[in-house]
């Protein structure tokens, strides 16, 4: 709070290479979903739509250690199983769901990863600046 009783607000600064590139990685895989499942879809693009600023966020930072690295990793992906388990449960049940959302979760987000990882570097690329080393 301020001398003025209003809350200060912090800005959050963002990768936009980072965050592009994941918004756009996340369209190219929801895409074709949307056509033969649109329930999922909405809720993958849900899912994007939140972990995409959360990783450019974490991007923008100092550069962080390795381990601060594999945490902000850890917690987008613990965010895919979590929502693939909220998803699976009302079909499996709880048992079947945990094994099932680890699985799924973590099919979907290597591949939204893998997927945006390439996008950086060619985004990176045409604005003229130098993709960071692997």
């Amino acid at each position: 709070m301020t001398t003025d009783g209003l809350a200060a607000t912090r800005s959050v600064r963002l990768d936009g290479v980072v965050l592009l590139a994941n918004l756009i990685a996340g369209v190219l895989w929801l895409a074709p979903l949307a056509v033969n499942s649109w329930p999922l879809a909405l809720i993958g693009a849900a899912y994007v739509a939140l972990a995409s600023p959360f990783l450019a966020a974490a991007a923008a930072r100092a550069p962080l250690p390795l381990h601060g690295q594999v945490l902000v990793w850890m917690a987008a992906w613990l965010g895919a199983v979590l929502v693939w388990f909220g998803v699976w449960t009302p079909i499996d049940g709880i048992a079947g769901s945990l094994v099932t959302a680890f699985d799924l979760g973590t099919m979907t987000y290597l591949a939204w990863q893998l997927t945006a990882f390439p996008l950086k570097h060619l985004l990176t690329w045409l604005a003229g600046g130098t993709p960071p080393g692997p």
